[in-house]
């Protein structure tokens, strides 16, 4: 989790950057399952310049 925090505030200081995230719903070699990265990836707001596979990203809970 700290990583991904990490990242967001890299991304964040970077704004004209595109940060992709490389994390399918198919592979997992972590040993998380796909509703624990959603939740991780969702613990903070997450800057417009990072960019989740479709698929995952179709996972992620609107802030709306």
């Amino acid at each position: 989790m700290r990583n991904i925090e990490d990242l967001y505030k890299f991304a964040n200081k970077y704004p004209k950057k595109e940060f992709l995230v490389a994390y399918t719903v198919d592979v997992n070699l972590n040993g998380y399952s796909v509703e624990e990265m959603v939740a991780f990836f969702s613990m903070f707001e997450i800057p417009e310049n990072i960019v989740f596979n479709a698929e995952f990203a179709n996972l992620i809970p609107s802030k709306d």
